[in-house]
């Protein structure tokens, strides 16, 4: 009986575990089309759009967005709108394995939009608070790889820190009263997507750095619609 009861419990758990992911993924994809909605599609071709996502178009956010998508747009080159910097290239011989060393990111520690540091490789504290100052990250940074595998991307959690960058990833960070954590999220999974695919270069493995995404230009509305989305 005691088994059974238990047995109840984690099904319910697993069970609401899979609807969250359900949700999240929605939110995910809600998201993305909103992101389309105010800034990609500046055409406004609505009803394409909506006969595309087909279980979004009844949604009242949906059919109000004429409302209140901006007009008025601004372009401006990628390092005018977001703060990103590429990791220095840390070597083998400045690991440690002090217990009070300090882990830095590469392309393997970002797995399904998440940050997996169980493995991830450490440097001195020391080094890291001084030589490394610069390549401290924040609560809220967005990293994403430029080498190999293009365009993984994760936030950087509270949890997650304290955490260094290193090379072949990027972060990156909205510029106060220019951008937005929510409108650089849209610009990472969607714009910046597809300038991967077309910029990215190397004999061996594809490869993409700050001197591509200088060159890139992204359109923004004024700052308070910016807040308003």
């Amino acid at each position: 009986n005691e088994q059974n009861v238990i047995g109840t419990i984690l099904k319910t758990i697993d069970d609401k575990i899979e609807n969250n992911k359900r949700i999240n993924k929605n939110i995910e994809q809600f998201n993305r089309l909103l992101f389309k909605f105010f800034y990609i599609n500046t055409d406004k071709n609505f009803e394409k759009l909506l006969n595309d996502n087909q279980d979004l178009s009844n949604n009242d956010i949906i059919k109000n967005l004429k409302n209140i998508i901006p007009e008025k747009f601004e372009t401006k080159k990628l390092d005018k709108v977001f703060d990103f910097l590429e990791g220095p290239g840390i070597r083998n011989w400045q690991y440690t394995n002090n217990s009070d060393g300090i882990k830095f990111i590469n392309i393997r520690c970002i797995k399904d939009g998440d940050l997996k540091l169980d493995d991830a490789s450490k440097i001195e504290k020391k080094e890291a608070n001084e030589k490394y100052k610069h390549f401290q990250l924040k609560e809220d940074d967005i990293i994403v790889s430029t080498s190999g595998t293009l365009g993984k991307f994760a936030y950087v959690r509270k949890r997650h820190l304290p955490l260094n960058l290193n090379t072949s990833v990027i972060r990156f960070r909205p510029i106060k009263n220019i951008s937005t954590l929510s409108f650089l999220d849209g610009f990472v999974q969607n714009q910046l997507q597809r300038e991967l695919l077309l910029r990215s270069s190397g004999s061996v493995q594809s490869n993409f750095g700050p001197t591509h995404l200088k060159k890139i230009e992204i359109q923004i509305p004024d700052f308070t619609s910016l807040l308003e989305f």
